[in-house]
């Protein structure tokens, strides 16, 4: 009986899925993810905070002093908003895909390890019926010299 490698099919799904998705950024945001200690964990969203609220002070300042209007003020605090907010929740999105790549990526090892135990009845069960066969020809053997 022939068993199908299921691992081959993952391998090339998993193999375009990271030509599409991996970069040096998302390795990058990988480390951080990884580390041991917590600012990596965390330095994504005190960045987007602090950048946030640094970026709408700036405005506010030139706000009050005159340097802009009301609507420009609001045109650049929602461009910067959308850009600090986007690049948050793309690289949580990122880290979800990675996650979910490692664990597809568990699966398939207990899918093969599987494949091989399976393999290896097989073989053995293989081998006894070939050393049963042999022990049945050499009886054979024996009772026609008789």
């Amino acid at each position: 009986m022939n068993i199908p490698d299921p691992t081959k099919i993952f391998d090339r799904g998993l193999d375009t899925v990271d030509k599409l998705t991996e970069n040096q950024q998302s390795k990058r945001h990988i480390v951080d993810t990884t580390s041991p200690y917590m600012l990596p964990h965390l330095i994504r969203p005190i960045l987007a905070i602090w950048g946030s609220l640094t970026y709408t002070g700036a405005q506010i300042y030139c706000l009050v002093k005159g340097m802009i209007t009301g609507e420009e003020a609001l045109a650049a605090n929602a461009g910067i908003m959308v850009t600090v907010i986007g690049f948050y929740f793309n690289s949580r999105r990122n880290e979800k895909i990675n996650a979910k790549k490692t664990e597809a990526a568990i699966k398939i090892e207990e899918m093969k390890a599987k494949t091989e135990i399976v393999k290896e009845k097989h073989r053995i069960r293989e081998e006894r019926r070939a050393k049963r066969l042999e022990r049945r020809r050499a009886k054979k053997t024996k009772l026609e010299l008789k």
